[in-house]
């Protein structure tokens, strides 16, 4: 992530802080980003150089007018006066950083080749914030090729307990053995 989208990041950051609005800019940022990825002809033209700022603005307030608070939709018309619209995933993952530290919250993307039950998943959450000393507010990936095991990313942290995980660390140390 890049030292512009930090700035920006911050600087909303102070002004949700200060309004109130944390909960709901987190939300609008990754609705926004969300929006974005699924539609990538609308980033192709919000990017687009020769699409007037104007016509940008136009076509944000018309999309997101009626999801996102005043204070995001003056975010996004203010990276499009700055030509800085491509930092927006990057403000988004700052800025739930920043809302993270002030709640004490950790976000956790857990990986595992079928869904947890609910009361493995509470025991998990359990010993992450143990762990961490932080609340934990868990994300559930299901990726069958994972084939069996676990994955826990936590910020750029990743503990990898995973079958595939294993047999690779395996292969390595074979490879690294018959030199």
């Amino acid at each position: 992530m890049g030292a512009v989208a930090k700035r920006y990041a911050k600087a909303l950051f102070e002004v949700a802080k200060e309004r109130e609005e944390l909960d709901k800019i987190e939300q609008d940022l990754q609705y926004t980003d969300q929006v974005l990825r699924e539609h990538p002809d609308l980033v192709r033209f919000l990017t687009h150089p020769l699409v007037k700022k104007e016509t940008k603005k136009e076509l944000i307030g018309t999309v997101f007018a009626e999801q996102l608070s005043p204070t995001t939709l003056s975010l996004l018309r203010l990276l499009v006066d700055r030509e800085r619209e491509n930092e927006l995933s990057g403000i988004a993952t700052y800025f739930v950083r920043l809302a993270n530290e002030v709640r004490g919250l950790v976000d956790v993307v857990v990986t595992t080749a079928t869904p947890l039950l609910p009361e493995k998943q509470e025991v998990l959450r359990q010993q992450l914030a143990r762990m961490t000393g932080k609340k934990v507010r868990l994300h559930f990936v299901v990726d069958e090729g994972v084939l069996g095991g676990i994955t826990v990313k936590i910020g750029d942290l990743i503990y990898d307990g995973t079958v595939r995980g294993k047999l690779s660390r395996f292969e390595r140390l074979i490879a690294t053995t018959k030199s």
